[in-house]
């Protein structure tokens, strides 16, 4: 018999949280692209472009003008690697693909 399906987080616990909430500005702003991609994607003309005529524009105006997503250049990661050093991490490979740690690096 199965369990009982419980909701992810307490209702209770959240709803000060998502009051408080306001949306950021930077989301605010990247609004009406979206809704331009939204329209070109459903439309004619946008099933007859190929995705890697889209792919560029896509990704700059949902991952870097909506989510503030800034991928990490050469120079970053030198300095990510020797912070990742210093912590006791070596591995070049982990230091690349820890694009968590962008937003410190800004």
């Amino acid at each position: 018999m199965p369990a009982d399906v419980k909701p992810l987080f307490r209702p209770d616990a959240l709803r000060p949280k998502l009051a408080e909430f306001t949306i950021p500005l930077a989301a605010m702003t990247a609004r009406p692209k979206l809704a331009e991609w939204v329209k070109l994607l459903a439309s004619d003309a946008g099933k007859k472009r190929k995705e890697t005529e889209l792919l560029a524009d896509f990704l700059r105006d949902v991952f870097v003008d909506l989510l503030r997503y800034f991928p990490i250049l050469h120079n970053q990661i030198s300095a990510l690697a020797g912070v990742l050093t210093l912590q006791g991490i070596s591995d070049q490979r982990t230091a690349i693909n820890c694009r968590l740690c962008t937003p410190w690096l800004r």
